[in-house]
């Protein structure tokens, strides 16, 4: 076997490295409390939030036990709302995508206020609800692009309800303070 003559190398750049983090520490970065505001229209109220959720969405995020199931199936009933509002702007019946929309707003609000309260820090829920969510901006994007300029609201204010979670579900995984200002933005 053949010994690598680098090892110098590496243990020095680690070296670097290591003293870089010691010398110059990471500025603490207040972390803000994160609330979860819906978007809400002048004809509704936040009552009639709730009921943007199906009898059998609210049996089914009842049902699992654990809670990184409980938001996998908080994230694949976001997933079905996200495809509804896809097959809704693809025969243009903006009003039904809207809905859809709405109802996928509700969810992530949801699981973002149940991730917040009700997972431990460092969890790999918070893990599972970063990358879906990641998956779920980019379709989320698309469909905001595909919608009317009338109905475009609803998808921004979307937008920025999934980033809020996803910073929070990373804020949560990584520690407080973890995040830099560019990331928080």
């Amino acid at each position: 076997m053949r010994q690598c003559t680098n090892n110098h190398w590496v243990l020095f750049a680690s070296l670097v490295l290591w003293a870089s983090f010691v010398m110059y520490p990471a500025k603490a970065v207040q972390a803000e409390p994160y609330t979860f505001s819906l978007p809400i229209t002048q004809h509704e109220k936040a009552a009639d939030w709730k009921n943007k959720l199906t009898a059998e969405e609210r049996t089914a995020i009842s049902k699992p036990d654990s809670p990184n199931d409980r938001i996998k199936t908080y994230l694949r009933l976001a997933e079905s709302r996200l495809r509804s509002a896809r097959s809704y702007l693809d025969r243009e019946d903006y009003t039904g995508a809207d809905e859809q929309i709405l109802g996928y707003t509700a969810l992530i609000a949801e699981v973002g206020q149940f991730s917040k309260d009700s997972v431990p820090k460092r969890d790999k829920a918070h893990k599972t609800l970063e990358v879906s969510l990641r998956e779920q901006l980019r379709a989320l994007e698309g469909l905001r692009r595909d919608t009317a300029a009338s109905y475009a609201e609803s998808a921004e204010k979307a937008l920025k309800l999934v980033n809020q979670v996803r910073r929070q579900a990373l804020g949560l995984l990584l520690g407080e303070g973890f995040l830099t200002d560019t990331e928080k933005q």
